[in-house]
């Protein structure tokens, strides 16, 4: 079913064209990804799609009593409400049918004959409609919807909150709505891993449509089923995910270097005939020589993400640039930090990561020095000078030009021992001439975290410390910034959330597990994440001990981590065979194999060059791929039907 069409679509703001002719097609079920540079026309499509802007030309068909859920990066919410409050908002048409449904029930026992078949016929009416937006436990859902996302109390008042809090319960009353078409404006903003994983499978089962704009790579790749990029005004769509998108526009990239490769030839050869021939100009030539001027007039436009931007290089990187011995730090009886040792060596880039109120970002400030350790010491070497970008970013002067604003008087910024001109820098994070001279207070909410960045970045030190960098980034600015800190030569420590950030970039992971307990692990996000599946975390604050026999990944623990606790329900449970018992102890190795060469495939293929290396052979290593991740669902019902026996010996 076609819930909303659009066609022609035009949207002019000043000089530009930020639409430009843009057609989309969303259909029931469908889970649209709508990728773009920051500015480049994500939120006003959104806008225009919904309603909530008019577009200067086009056609916008929806299908009658379309239920629209918008959850924006900053909620429209009333600051004085409580989250209970919020919450209830998100639930009124639930609450609306369970009203109304109580009140035909209330109804049926006093009347009879054909009045009483009426009532029966809204009441299966009602309840149907009810059934579709989650049935009669709508509260009890939402509570767990609010457990699930890590939202504050349901008696905080929204205008106490963070914003991080904030769009936590905006999240949740979105969600809550159950809407046919539900848009995610940076729906993982905010959120720790655990409750990103959370959230992709709820919207696998989401049983509406769902369209969002997010820069997080893993979040699109488990998420999407179409991909719509939007660039200059124009739209292109993909079928399937982010990493089929970056496979398919490799290969129509590839298909247009061919032909711009086609076009410089005969334009060559058109120049050569136009420089040799100037006297046989003659009437005859007149169509040759329009074809010429249409072959030079038909430049193609750069593409998206080209440009490189370089890190100031630290003029001296010390021996100690940071040791941090026995850092123990907790609040009441809140332990975050236990007897913490660290010692950052030249070239490391450091992630932490770990759940939100975990202790990450006391962790920074106790680096820098704003807040002192309970126990231990932190000590920052002779040489070392710190650069820090928090999550805040909030020191921008609207009235003055992005240039103004990261320039600060200096025109040039040391990268080595060769200067870069201000303009070059910022060209390098995306920023042409024109946006360079716009005013910061004219720019987008992606476009002023990339000033904020850049402000910051522009800074000369040997340990850089980001808290959140990839916030409201886009994907070419990623891109960038991932490639400037792999080839920085000084220390990174980065909190983030981005999977493919983290696996791109770091060279460890320092990850918060609970209780105070704080482990370094050598490798990216997925080696940490594959290391983490051998041991389970410590439960964390206020959180109930997990059952033994289980992992946060639901993989169970390896032989010899104890004996699950027996129970009477247990004993009444079928027997594991011998074989079976033989089985179920390899079972956890052969799905972390077949995980792990899932992963080194989905790399593999997401490869810029793997379309010109592999050719035709790409689409079947796709359907491959696709045929691994049915046999690895099939390993985890096996194992959960093994694991419903008793073992043999028990």
């Amino acid at each position: 079913m076609t819930l909303l069409s659009a066609h022609g679509l035009e949207r002019r703001i000043g000089e530009r064209a930020v639409l430009d002719g843009v057609d989309i097609t969303i259909e029931d079920r469908d889970r649209i990804g709508l990728i773009g540079r920051n500015g480049a026309g994500k939120s006003t499509l959104i806008r225009c799609l919904l309603g909530l802007e008019t577009p200067d030309r086009g056609e916008i068909i929806r299908k009658r009593n379309l239920t629209v859920s918008l959850v924006e990066q900053v909620p429209p919410q009333d600051p004085r409400h409580t989250v209970g409050e919020a919450v209830l908002e998100g639930l009124s048409r639930q609450r609306a049918l369970a009203s109304q449904l109580e009140a035909v029930e209330a109804s049926m026992a006093a009347v009879s004959g054909a009045e009483l078949d009426a009532l029966v016929l809204q009441q299966a009416e009602l309840g149907e409609q009810l059934e579709r937006l989650g049935g009669r436990a709508f509260e009890h859902r939402s509570h767990a919807m609010l457990d699930a996302l890590r939202a504050p109390p349901v008696d905080r008042v929204l205008g106490t909150l963070s914003l991080g809090e904030r769009r936590r319960v905006g999240l949740a009353v979105g969600l809550l709505r159950q809407a046919e078409l539900l848009v995610l404006d940076e729906p993982t903003n905010h959120l720790d891993v655990e409750t990103i994983e959370w959230l992709e499978g709820y919207l696998g089962s989401y049983s509406g449509a769902v369209l969002l704009v997010t820069h997080d790579r893993h979040f699109l790749d488990r998420v999407t089923t179409r991909m719509a990029e939007i660039d200059r005004g124009q739209l292109t769509l993909y079928e399937g995910s982010y990493t089929t998108y970056l496979l398919e526009k490799a290969e129509r990239e590839a298909i247009a270097a061919r032909a711009e490769a086609n076009r410089q030839r005969a334009i060559r050869s058109e120049l050569d005939w136009v420089r040799r021939s100037p006297a046989a100009r003659t009437t005859k030539s007149k169509s040759r020589l329009q074809r010429f001027d249409e072959m030079v007039a038909d430049a193609p436009v750069r593409a998206m993400g080209e440009a490189r931007f370089q890190l100031p290089h630290p003029a001296r990187i010390g021996k100690t640039i940071l040791e941090l011995h026995g850092v123990t730090k907790g609040y009441g009886d809140k332990r975050l930090v236990e007897d913490l040792d660290l010692l950052l060596t030249k070239g490391a880039r450091i992630g932490i990561v770990g759940p939100n109120g975990a202790g990450k970002t006391t962790l920074l400030r106790m680096i820098l020095g704003e807040v002192e350790p309970d126990a231990g010491a932190v000590e920052v070497g002779q040489n070392t000078k710190i650069v820090y970008a928090d999550q805040g970013r909030t020191d921008l002067h609207d009235e003055r030009t992005v240039l103004e604003e990261v320039a600060e008087g200096n025109d040039k910024i040391f990268v080595g021992e060769r200067a870069v001109g201000v303009h070059g820098f910022l060209e390098g994070l995306l920023f042409d001439g024109s946006q360079q001279r716009a005013k910061v207070g004219t720019l987008s909410g992606g476009e002023r975290t990339r000033v904020a960045l850049a402000k910051r970045l522009r800074q000369t030190g040997n340990l850089l410390i980001l808290d959140e960098p990839t916030n409201d980034l886009d994907l070419a600015t990623l891109r960038v910034l991932e490639d400037a800190l792999i080839e920085y030569p000084g220390c990174v420590l980065v909190v983030s959330h981005d999977r493919w950030f983290l696996d791109r970039v770091t060279t460890a992971i320092l990850a918060f597990e609970g209780q105070g307990r704080v482990t370094l692990f050598e490798g990216g996000h997925a080696d940490w994440r594959l290391a983490r599946r051998d041991a389970p975390r410590a439960p964390l604050h206020g959180e109930p001990e997990r059952p033994a026999g289980s992992t946060s990944a639901g993989v169970p623990e390896r032989k010899g981590s104890g004996p699950a606790p027996s129970t009477p329900a247990a004993a009444k449970k079928k027997r594991r065979s011998f074989p079976e018992q033989k089985e179920f102890e390899a079972m956890e190795d052969r799905i972390m194999e077949a995980e792990q060469a899932i992963e080194d495939e989905e790399a593999e293929l997401a490869r810029p060059e793997v379309i010109r290396e592999l050719g035709a052979e790409v689409s079947k290593r796709l359907e491959a791929l696709e045929g691994r991740r049915a046999e690895v669902e099939a390993l985890y019902a096996r194992w959960e039907a093994l694991s419903e026996l008793d073992p043999y010996g028990g």
